[in-house]
């Protein structure tokens, strides 16, 4: 079976919570290699996150990716906590 799944994030709201959290959710949400391909840009930040809630969308347990391992591992992380939050 072929899932799709699609997501849009406010840049504003990741920049927001990079503001409020700075490190702490960085290192939370994504890895050593997506942060220094981010390189700060709301904008990457704000794609990457969308494009993980995408995945998560299309399987059917959530997926949360070691921030310091960059592997994935099934389970719920602070970035599908957060969405439930909303």
């Amino acid at each position: 079976m072929q899932r799709i799944g699609v997501d849009a994030v406010s840049v504003d709201r990741i920049a927001l919570a990079v503001k409020r959290s700075g490190p702490g959710f960085l290192n939370k949400v994504y890895t050593p290699a997506e942060q220094a391909y981010c390189a700060g840009n709301d904008e990457r930040l704000a794609g990457r996150w969308a494009a993980k809630e995408a995945v998560i969308k299309t399987a059917s347990t959530p997926i949360r990716c070691r921030a310091r391992t960059g592997r994935p591992a099934r389970g719920c992380s602070a970035m599908t906590a957060a969405h439930r939050s909303r």
